[in-house]
């Protein structure tokens, strides 16, 4: 069943011009198998899709956008949830090949990630004392913030300098 959601969703990725988002840039994608029967889709450090199976159903959790309606998925899939604050729209399937049913949704989660995330990681814009200190990144540069790799240390509490030092 991997192999078969590996399948579709490389085809929505692929189906997106190269003039938008350079093929190489596309290569990028890394998937996570979790031990939960979830498989998880990153791009750019952010969750692109989670697909989960469950005993009973089968659900996908993808990036909401302004420009994804909702009412076009409530249109497309039975049950759809979602909160108005929420950054995932959580849809449940009947069965895999749905997934293409989301297409649309998905080239627009990914462009917007592609226009508006950083692609590499970094290393450290040199503030990580002040960033120890405050717990938390604050680099006022949002896309260098991304793709800090000081600030996922933070993020899963690991923290090498400054008064909250733990390692």
């Amino acid at each position: 069943m991997e192999d078969k959601i590996l399948e579709i969703l490389n085809n929505i990725v692929n189906s997106i011009s190269n003039d938008i988002i350079p093929q190489n840039e596309k290569e990028k994608i890394v998937v996570n198998v979790n031990k939960n029967n979830s498989i998880s889709f990153f791009v750019f450090n952010n969750i692109l899709l989670k697909i989960t199976f469950q005993k009973a159903r089968m659900f996908i959790e993808f990036r909401k956008l302004d420009s994804i309606s909702i009412d076009e998925l409530s249109k497309k899939f039975e049950e759809v949830k979602y909160k108005e604050n929420d950054l995932y729209v959580k849809v449940y399937i009947i069965d895999i090949s749905e997934i293409n049913q989301i297409n649309d949704e998905l080239n627009e989660v990914y462009k917007y990630l592609y226009l508006n995330e950083p692609i590499d990681t970094y290393g450290c814009c040199s503030r990580y004392v002040e960033c120890s200190d405050t717990l938390k990144c604050i680099n006022p540069d949002r896309k260098l913030a991304r793709g800090c790799q000081y600030r996922n240390n933070l993020e899963s509490g690991k923290i090498f300098y400054g008064k909250n030092k733990n390692i």
